[in-house]
């Protein structure tokens, strides 16, 4: 039933942001999840870069030829999944699937460790 599983969907959201917010609000600390490294994602005339600065912290980056943009955000970590945050103007928050050394966002978007 498309409807039922609509709601399972939301509420499996739902319950995602709230274990992410309570992790926040209690004071994410440390590694959360130990990501370290550099996380690249080809997007056809340029590339998306993830660069993870230890602690929650990771500068994500839109680089095409010599230009970049760059913002600096924080991460939790929540079993598979990752949200990366920023309060800079025109960020937007990142939902991505964590798959081994591999990062996803679900729409078709694949980031690998270099």
């Amino acid at each position: 039933m498309r409807t039922m599983r609509s709601v399972r969907v939301r509420l499996a959201s739902l319950a995602l942001v709230l274990s992410i917010a309570t992790a926040v609000e209690v004071g994410c600390t440390g590694s959360a999840g130990g990501f370290t490294g550099r996380y690249e994602a080809d997007l056809g005339g340029g590339s998306a870069v993830l660069d993870f600065q230890g602690g929650n912290k990771v500068n994500v980056s839109l680089v095409s030829g010599k230009d970049s943009l760059t913002h600096h955000c924080i991460y939790v970590v929540a079993e598979d999944k990752m949200l990366i945050t920023t309060d800079e103007p025109m960020g937007v928050p990142m939902n991505l699937i964590i798959d081994g050394d591999v990062l996803k966002d679900g729409g078709g978007t694949v980031y690998m460790k270099k």
